[in-house]
């Protein structure tokens, strides 16, 4: 099972990889596997922390690939922060990670430029780019993620959820986020708008 989930980048056995790094530092097998997991869910900067770690095990191969989703990835950040939701949506996936044959999901991609079509109000658009991430439990995504990121795809999800007419997930989904980082304005902020959008 264990072999499975990395083969699939599953964040549980991300979650073994980093406790057996806990343990042991400087345990490159394990660095390695988390490099390799970390990059098939599109977490570039992550992935190369831990390329720079695997030792003997590096593969040359996840730096080739890292780098330029590094780049997109800060490309459609900077994209977001300045409003500039157009560019965003523009954004795509370098040819070389379409073409790879390993199987990634870079679903911060898919979020960032979901967000993107639900802010130009292309809302088919944003619920297809969304159906195209992993859905892993959001526990899992929290403890390997942390909460910044795990809070953010599940906005998102309720956003989607909400322009698509699934009123009542997208309330379960930004009630769910919520209880987990109940300070944050802007998710507050989702979920007024979903129990508005619910009860109208």
């Amino acid at each position: 099972m264990g072999n499975e989930a990395y083969k699939k980048g599953r964040p549980c056995y991300g979650s073994q990889c980093k406790e057996a790094i806990q343990n042991d530092p400087t345990y490159c097998r394990a660095h390695h596997r988390l490099a390799t997991i970390y990059l098939r869910l599109g977490e570039a900067k992550q992935a190369l922390d831990h390329c720079k770690n695997a030792c003997q095990h590096a593969n040359s191969d996840d730096n080739v690939i890292a780098q330029p989703l590094y780049q997109c990835l800060k490309r459609c950040i900077d994209a977001r922060k300045s409003n500039e939701y157009s560019l965003l949506q523009r954004q795509s996936m370098p040819l070389e990670l379409i073409l790879h044959p390993k199987f990634f999901f870079f679903f911060t991609v898919y979020a960032l430029q979901t967000e993107a079509f639900r802010k130009l109000h292309r809302h088919q658009e944003a619920y297809t780019s969304h159906s195209k991430g992993p859905n892993f439990a959001i526990e899992s995504c929290i403890n390997f993620f942390g909460m910044a990121v795990s809070a953010y795809l599940l906005m998102i999800k309720a956003l989607v959820y909400m322009v698509s007419g699934r009123l009542d997930e997208a309330v379960s989904a930004a009630q769910h986020v919520s209880r987990h980082d109940p300070s944050n304005k802007e998710i507050s902020l989702v979920v007024k708008q979903t129990r508005t959008a619910s009860s109208a």
